[in-house]
């Protein structure tokens, strides 16, 4: 027994005072030991995995954009996913409720004219005017004459008469808006406003607004891994649950999940805002082409032709699928022929024919969209799933699903960061300060440009960041005079001093060493700082009266990138000095805004020095595994006291 006691006795204190001078053991050691055995077991070299500076700088602040964006913007993009799901299958669901009015009750052999079924509407209401007739593209299809009746007061609304092609009966009539049906409508202000107007509408452009930059934050964040060990192709790319703990579980389908639905993250979310009254003018301002619809000249005696000759002359120039056509409004205007198909291939020719020749006088097509309003008629119908049909509705349902699981998997792996329950989850620390100053500058500017071309997007950051500002100036207020916390019943019971095995293999002086702050006194240091602010507010709104004064691209996006540069400058530079202290091994570093800690005795930990302390280059590197090193320079502590001190610890710094 005896033996086995000697042998698990540690041959190592933490204190020097025990140990022996002449051969460093401690006292009452056998003779036998050598020093050899006094020098700690050699250990395996850490196997460290080369990141992008670039990464490892932008991390965190993808980080905390990723985080408090989503915390913030996540219920609006719910309701969102939400609504959307049903909206896209709109055609189905009013398919179903209007079938009565939209389709016949038996197909016969031969429609009757067109004009007769125009009549047969007319006669049920003498009081309206004839707006449009849509004839049926398939032969069960009934007949859609949209009156102008008195109470309408918005051209986009009409009275829609159902009649049957093959007998003139009257099937059905609706109030329809764009020549969509109530439910189509319904469901579609649901998705974009809540029914709330103009004030809803705010809503759907914030979430949609935020939706890219969430999507890029968090691409950033699955690209740039934070460890050692890579991630292999099925970690990276397979969603399934896998690790240990219940967050790296989380991690494992929320990050896969997120990188395959990023693509149509921004899809979706660029398209919705092409449908925005705010956004969209500013992100695609190219409508289609319109006909000029020039006037002719009236023959006499003028006798018009009717609605069936103007469809045989459009079918005649290769109109085809479902067609909507505008009667003339006076003597001398023309007809107009429009291609309403949605979907792929793509049909939206407009002509326009002579009312009493039946000539096309005036023809545009599809090529004659420029590319910007290509893009914006194929991403809305994307959007609305009716670009290729069932199969969009299928994706779209599928991406709004997958959204879903995204978000209730990143609400529940913030909140199992709380070791309590009860409290909330602490947020990432300021990041933008930590970035190097022209990755952050680039950082402005694109959130500049996003907040210049997206409104809803730049109101709600700026609210964002003055909300940010206000509780860190009260969490500075409240560090200047520290309250040491007390911990629950369960933790202190919980508290058990267990010797750390990484810290057994370094002799740890105790004690504590303080430095001084270094810098102007407190006093000067506050009255610069609000110089400084003063000036730059001063800048920044005489950038944005310049921008107000002329409302042009070339003048707005430069002022106001001037003037959100310099308050981000202004705030960058109001921070105080950082307070440092080495506490029985451990670096302690409070800044203004972060606070942290490094175990010295760490022999995996790295610290360098490229500079001595009596050059001007002075400082001193922490390296952190998957993050840029935080440098300890000369304005924050005096060089030589503090190398002095660190090589207690670091003797070959």
């Amino acid at each position: 027994m005896s033996e086995v006691s000697d042998a698990r006795t540690p041959v190592r204190s933490h204190r020097t005072s025990e140990m022996n001078p002449s051969l460093g053991a401690p006292v009452g050691a056998p003779a036998a030991v050598s020093t050899t055995d006094l020098r700690p077991a050699p250990t395996r070299p850490e196997r460290r995995r080369p990141t992008s500076t670039v990464g490892a700088a932008l991390r965190p602040l993808a980080r905390r954009v990723h985080l408090l964006a989503g915390i913030l913007v996540a219920p609006l993009l719910l309701v969102l996913c939400l609504t959307g799901l049903v909206y896209v299958f709109s055609p189905q669901i009013h398919e179903s409720l209007y079938a009565s009015q939209l389709f016949v009750d038996t197909v016969g052999e031969e429609r009757r004219p067109v004009a007769e079924q125009v009549a047969v509407a007319l006669a049920a209401h003498p009081e309206g005017e004839l707006q449009s007739v849509v004839p049926p593209s398939e032969p069960d299809r009934t007949t859609r004459v949209n009156l102008s009746v008195p109470g309408n007061g918005d051209p986009s609304h009409a009275r829609t008469v159902f009649v049957d092609p093959y007998t003139n009966y009257i099937n059905g009539e609706m109030n329809t808006e764009h020549g969509r049906l109530p439910a189509n409508v319904w469901l579609r202000d649901l998705h974009a406003n809540l029914h709330l107007g103009k004030v809803g509408r705010l809503y759907s452009e914030t979430a949609a607004s935020w939706l890219p930059v969430i999507g890029v934050g968090g691409l950033l964040l699955w690209l740039i891994k934070q460890g050692r060990r890579a991630r292999t192709a099925r970690e990276f790319l397979v969603p399934a649950p896998r690790g240990k703990g219940a967050q790296l579980r989380l991690k494992s389908v929320h990050g896969p999940l997120g990188f395959w639905a990023f693509a149509l993250l921004l899809v979706t979310g660029v398209t919705g805002l092409m449908m925005s009254p705010f956004a969209g003018p500013r992100l695609f301002d190219a409508r289609p082409p319109r006909l000029g619809a020039a006037p002719v000249d009236v023959p006499v005696p003028a006798k018009p032709i009717g609605v069936d000759a103007v469809l045989h002359a459009a079918r005649d120039r290769g109109l085809s699928g479902t067609l909507e056509v505008t009667p003339s409004a006076a003597p001398g205007q023309v007809f107009t022929v429009t291609e309403t198909s949605p979907g792929l291939p793509v049909h939206r020719t407009a002509v326009a024919v002579d009312p009493y020749t039946g000539r096309i006088t005036e023809q545009i097509g599809w090529d004659d969209y420029s590319l910007l309003a290509q893009i914006r008629t194929l991403g809305i119908e994307l959007h609305t799933g009716t670009l290729f049909g069932l199969a969009n509705q299928v994706l779209l349902a599928v991406f709004a699903v997958a959204t879903i699981v995204l978000i209730a998997g990143g609400y529940r792996m913030w909140w199992k960061r709380s070791p309590y329950r009860g409290q909330l989850p602490p947020a990432p620390l300021p990041a933008l300060r930590q970035v190097p100053l022209p990755l952050a500058a680039v950082a402005v500017l694109v959130a500049v440009v996003l907040g210049w071309y997206l409104p809803m997007f730049g109101a709600s950051l700026a609210a964002f960041v003055l909300v940010d500002i206000v509780i860190n100036a009260i969490r500075r207020r409240r560090q200047r005079s520290p309250k040491v916390p007390t911990p629950p019943r369960h933790a202190a019971a919980a508290q058990v001093d267990v010797p750390d095995p990484m810290r057994q293999t370094m002799d740890v002086p105790e004690g504590v060493v303080e430095f001084k702050r270094r810098g102007a006194s407190r006093w000067i240091s506050v009255v610069l700082q609000m110089v400084l602010r003063m000036v730059l507010l001063a800048l920044a709104l005489g950038a944005l009266h310049l921008a107000y004064q002329e409302p042009t691209a070339t003048t707005v996006v430069p002022a106001a990138a001037l003037s959100l540069a310099f308050l981000v400058l202004g705030f960058r530079s109001s921070s105080s000095p950082a307070r440092l202290k080495i506490e029985d091994g451990t670096l302690d570093i409070v800044a203004s805004r972060s606070h942290y800690r490094f175990d010295l005795s760490k022999p995996g930990f790295r610290l360098e020095m490229p500079h001595p302390p009596e050059s001007r280059k002075w400082k001193v590197l922490v390296h952190r595994t998957g993050l840029a090193p935080y440098a300890i320079d000369a304005s924050m502590v005096a060089p030589a006291e503090f190398t002095t001190a660190l090589r207690r610890y670091r003797p070959e710094l």
